[in-house]
């Protein structure tokens, strides 16, 4: 990966930290579980394609919030890489 890639992959980092931050975002997500659970909790016993549902939805809630810390991760990783890269650039600059 080049200099550029790795920028771009920290800054996506950054804009997904930036967003699971929000308290917008972030109070989302928590409606969203507080809704499937309580759907869960009232269902009736013979209401299992519901409850399915509900659990499938919740999984594709976390999967979504994943994606944003596996941006985060990635984002880490790439500023790390950076980091070492300009260093080399510099001693290499000195010479």
């Amino acid at each position: 990966m080049n200099e550029l890639e790795l920028q771009d992959v920290k800054n996506r980092g950054i804009k997904a930290q930036q967003l699971l931050k929000d308290p917008l975002i972030n109070g989302a997500f928590n409606d969203i579980r507080q809704l499937l659970y309580k759907k869960i909790e009232q269902s009736e016993f013979n209401q299992q394609s519901e409850r399915e549902d509900c659990y499938r939805m919740l999984r594709a809630a976390e999967m979504f919030e994943g994606m944003f810390k596996r941006h985060i991760n990635t984002g880490k990783a790439a500023e790390e890489k950076l980091s070492a890269l300009q260093k080399v650039i510099r001693r290499v600059q000195e010479l």
